[in-house]
């Protein structure tokens, strides 16, 4: 790990090359790690070659009060890392806007917590781009209000037939609208996909369907 942060108010990171073959030896390290932390502004920066993930915001201790606030990340590149952004637990007024994520091997981006004990608070995914990921690119789970995900560019994706490129559980008050999902075709006529997007357990949501409806489903 070349960054390791906790408990801090107003952080810049900008313009830096985080390159696993520079600063590390990228198996099973994240560039960047953030526990409890507000008003974080991650922009114009490259993340490459990492083993774990490109950012991993670990969030406070279990059962704390606090939660890692008002973080900006945005205008970055992630290329070639097992996962890109990971949100543990216990977030709140998160934006991801305007990054580029390329072969991502797991979850572009992953966030919220194993169970709806330490849910995640308000969430923005807007105009990014995600091409030629290996799982689903935004897995989110257990929020309790406010998800948007918009204007996303999703394409040359493959998963297994369980998985999603836009993965919900547990969410309250999602709107997935504009976004532009491509999955890679295994063979001429088939997806290799089973469901662009998959809705489970959420509930008071808005959501607008790819434009084959065929690829989205929905587990109550």
């Amino acid at each position: 790990t070349y960054l390791t942060l906790d408990n801090f108010d107003d952080l810049t990171v900008d313009g830096v090359m985080f390159d696993a073959g520079t600063y590390g030896n990228g198996k099973g390290d994240s560039a960047i790690v953030i526990g409890q932390c507000r008003r974080a502004i991650i922009v114009n920066n490259h993340f490459t070659g990492w083993g774990d993930h490109g950012i991993y915001f670990s969030g406070p201790a279990e059962g704390s009060v606090l939660r890692c606030e008002d973080v900006s990340v945005s205008n970055n590149i992630f290329h070639d890392l097992s996962g890109a952004l990971r949100l543990a637990r216990q977030f709140s007024n998160f934006a991801i806007a305007g990054n580029v994520f390329r072969d991502v091997y797991n979850c572009v981006i992953a966030a919220g917590g194993a169970s709806n004990h330490n849910p995640g608070d308000s969430a923005s995914i807007t105009g990014n781009v995600i091409q030629g990921c290996l799982s689903s690119a935004i897995d989110l789970r257990y929020f309790d209000t406010g998800v948007t995900i918009s204007g996303n560019l999703i394409y040359d994706w493959s998963t297994g037939v369980s998985s999603a490129a836009i993965n919900l559980r547990g969410v309250s008050k999602a709107s997935i609208t504009g976004n532009t999902i491509l999955p890679k075709k295994a063979l001429p006529g088939n997806i290799s996909c089973g469901a662009c997007i998959y809705i489970q357990n959420a509930t008071n949501d808005n959501v607008d369907p790819p434009h084959d409806e065929s690829l989205w489903r929905r587990d109550h």
